[in-house]
């Protein structure tokens, strides 16, 4: 992921998590467990985060905005993300 390594280059100290559907089941645990006392835990979540889970203690909330999303190509007949 290209922001979990810019993240990683700025904010050295803080804990970096990946969320998403084909991640283990334990890496998802540790996600979405609550931090430890004093940590600055960052979670990079995909979009299905926004409606599906909570996350107990969360401060603040970025969103990109950004989303891959299907597109139909008339010119090649084919669709592409």
């Amino acid at each position: 992921m290209k922001c979990e390594e810019l993240l990683r280059s700025v904010l050295p100290s803080a804990t970096l998590y990946p969320l998403y559907g084909n991640l283990s089941p334990e890496k998802q645990r540790l996600a979405i467990a609550p931090s430890k006392p004093g940590e600055r835990k960052i979670v990079l979540a995909t979009p299905i985060a926004e409606t599906s889970l909570t996350i107990e203690g969360v401060r603040i909330v970025v969103d990109s905005g950004l989303c891959r999303k299907l597109v139909y190509d008339a010119r090649t007949g084919l669709s592409h993300l």
